[in-house]
């Protein structure tokens, strides 16, 4: 495009890196932002969201690439400039709160750190200078360049007294729909308390009542002390009135089907609107979801009385913004649950997917929905096709890669359901299990004593590809959590010893199996030379003989030498008890300050289980607690081993029992929920030992 980027070849890019090595193709990507061809355009725009700004990371040919980026908006002539906005807006810390990197202190930090907090403040500066240029977009003819507008000014924060005004008055005169309810998430996120009496008034007198609704989110959000009586009911009364009166669904963008991520999400997206008379609402429930915060009470009933509505489209929404509460508070959920689970049995495909998908994460908490989840599993196909938003089989299939058990058979076996028993066994039996055919069998615990024929079978069977074996790793697991049981697996388990001396899940499983497991005792012992596996082979030494005189050595050295192997040292030295005690004295030597967190940890655990030093180890665990969160349930569990000698750890596990947030809520895993509630399980048992009758 003449004109444009006419000094983009003196940057010297090949002096510079991106998230995938040198920067030397950021001028080819800058280019396609200004292709006459829509998938050429998006092809670009992945690359400079993968690679130039990789998952919200600034380098320096992220900084060099704003000038370019803000050239290509402030031109009518380029296309699909209101993307390009969005990638600006983000890359200038749009969307964050007051910003931690703004009133970070550099001298806090040094070499690569005090780079990454300087980069992003230079990119939030730089968009922030545009404040102007956002501005006078505000009147583009381009409807998608006004929603980018709204975004970029996002982050230009603190310059919102001058921004706020502005927004305001360009939303009287703003006639698309979305950009009306994006123009009130942007002066929310702005005027923060500021704007709250002009929420409320919007809230309480605009026409269309998806606009009323955003308003009644934001002043959720920024001033709820403004807030109607009964939030639940008049957000549902809202509800009902934006899809009375809502037109048509926006019909879907158009573009080419592009092999990136950009594209993939977008697809998704029109997928997920297809058919759905207010697509607008899934952000404003789960806005108000959010607003909400720690009022779990009102969430619950928010998102149960949206569980119950006739539209699909309102219950799948409300699916999958549980799967936010569920995963970031702790509360009573099984009514809420028992209604997830109802979800399943509906003909509306992604509502079904979505509660399958939701109550797979649950574990335990999923128990209300077990005979949902066993009904629907006896209606479903063995095997369907893999995919977002796709009913699923007994296991789901691709077209490339391994299958996997479908959502709703690992529910049912996390909860250790046995109806879900004879559906593993199929899947086991196949000709190609599923890769995680594991996780689902170990969720049976002794129950799947009656797989252990098919398990050895498979164990001998199964392909061997290059490299980690998801499955046959998972099922050596599975034996190792039967423990004696799985004897009749020693010989596979040390066939995988043969193939793969560094096999650590056919280790752990014959250590666990115990004496049964005598046979194999060659075979770690030849380990013991293996500076990677020697002392997972001497911990499994030990389990299966009992005798301390020949690991003893070889761990104290693992301690006393330094490198990586200290700390599965210790964690061996802790499963011997009594017999690592010797090794107290190298123990010791692993509490220090600037040992790695996870180390000291396990040292303090073993010298506890070894000596049952609680005066040494208990305040190296409870330093650890704030420190590293998840360490907690290994300390709440060691707490409750020390009984009445760990006093000291009252207060931080009253704290945590009494805490209405989960301990690991910042993390997005499919444990997150699993791991808290064992937390809460091990931290009342430690109580009751600690203080018992307390409370």
């Amino acid at each position: 495009m003449p004109g444009v980027f006419n000094e983009l070849d003196e940057v010297d890019w090949a002096s510079m890196k991106h998230a995938y090595g040198p920067a030397t193709d950021v001028p080819d990507l800058l280019r396609g932002l200004l292709s006459a061809d829509a998938a050429e355009r998006e092809i670009a725009l992945d690359g400079m969201y993968g690679a130039v700004h990789h998952q919200g990371d600034v380098y320096a040919c992220t900084l060099a690439a704003i000038p370019f980026l803000l050239e290509a908006v402030a031109d009518a002539r380029v296309h699909d400039r209101g993307r390009i906005l969005g990638l600006l807006a983000s890359i200038g810390g749009a969307g964050g709160e007051e910003d931690d990197a703004d009133d970070h202190d550099e001298d806090e930090e040094d070499g690569e750190d005090a780079e990454w907090a300087r980069n992003h403040r230079m990119a939030h500066e730089a968009v922030s200078l545009s404040k102007p240029l956002f501005l006078s977009l505000l009147t583009d003819p381009d409807t998608a360049v006004r929603n980018g507008a709204f975004r970029a000014l996002t982050a230009c924060r603190e310059h919102a007294d001058e921004i706020v005004p502005a927004l305001q008055h360009h939303f009287a005169a703003e006639t698309d729909p979305q950009n009306r309810l994006d123009l009130v998430d942007a002066i929310g996120a702005l005027g923060k308390g500021t704007a709250g009496a002009w929420l409320a008034a919007v809230a309480a007198e605009h026409a269309d009542p998806a606009v009323r609704l955003a308003a009644f989110v934001q002043v959720a959000r920024v001033a709820p002390e403004a807030l109607p009586g009964g939030i639940v009911s008049t957000a549902l009364g809202l509800m009902d009135e934006t899809v009375e009166t809502a037109g048509p669904p926006r019909a879907p963008q158009g573009l080419p089907a592009t092999p990136t991520l950009v594209g993939a999400l977008r697809e998704m997206r029109e997928n997920a609107d297809a058919g759905r008379r207010a697509p607008e609402l899934q952000q404003l429930i789960r806005g108000l979801d959010r607003a909400l915060g720690d009022r779990v009470t009102d969430r619950i009933e928010f998102l149960s009385a949206l569980l119950q509505s006739p539209d699909w489209g309102r219950r799948v929404d409300a699916v999958w913004t549980s799967a936010g509460l569920l995963r970031g508070w702790r509360a009573p959920y099984d009514d809420l649950v028992r209604l997830l689970g109802r979800q399943l049995a509906d003909p509306e495909t992604r509502l079904s997917a979505a509660a399958a998908s939701v109550i797979t994460d649950l574990f335990g908490l999923a128990a209300p929905a077990a005979d949902d989840l066993a009904a629907y599993l006896a209606g479903a196909p063995r095997e369907s096709q893999g995919g977002f938003g796709r009913r699923s089989g007994w296991i789901s299939v691709y077209p490339q890669g391994p299958s996997t058990l479908g959502a709703p058979l690992l529910a049912l076996a996390r909860l250790g359901d046995p109806r879900a028993l004879p559906m593993l066994r199929w899947a086991l039996d196949r000709p190609e299990p599923p890769r995680d055919i594991g996780a689902g069998i170990s969720g049976m615990g002794e129950q799947a004593a009656e797989l252990i024929t098919s398990i050895t079978r498979r164990l001998r069977d199964l392909p061997r590809p290059d490299g980690y074996d998801e499955r046959r790793s998972g099922l050596a697991r599975v034996l190792g959590g039967l423990g004696a049981l799985a004897a009749p697996a020693v010989p596979e388990l040390m066939d995988m010893l043969r193939r793969d001396q560094r096999a650590d899940a056919a280790i752990g499983a014959l250590g666990r199996i115990g004496p049964e497991a005598a046979p194999a005792v060659p075979a770690l012992r030849g380990l013991l030379a293996d500076e990677r596996a020697q002392t997972k082979a001497a911990q499994a030494l030990w389990e299966i003989e009992g005798d301390p005189d020949e690991v003893l050595p070889i761990l104290r050295r693992c301690i006393t030498e330094g490198g990586g192997q200290g700390r599965y040292a210790a964690i061996a030295l802790a499963a011997m008890g009594a017999d690592g005690a010797p090794a107290a004295d190298d123990l010791r030597g692993l509490l220090g300050d600037g040992i790695q967190q996870w180390t000291r940890l396990d040292a303090a655990l073993a010298l506890w289980r070894t000596v049952g030093d609680a005066e040494t180890a208990l305040p190296v665990m409870l330093g650890l607690w704030n420190a590293n969160a998840h360490s907690r349930q290994h300390i709440a569990r060691a707490a409750g081993e020390m009984g009445a000698a760990a006093q000291a750890a009252l207060p931080v596990l009253r704290r945590e029992v009494a805490s209405t947030r989960r301990h690991n809520h910042e993390v997005h895993s499919s444990h997150t929920i699993h791991d808290d509630e064992l937390l809460l399980r091990e931290c009342a048992s430690a109580l009751a030992r600690i203080a018992p009758g307390d409370g």
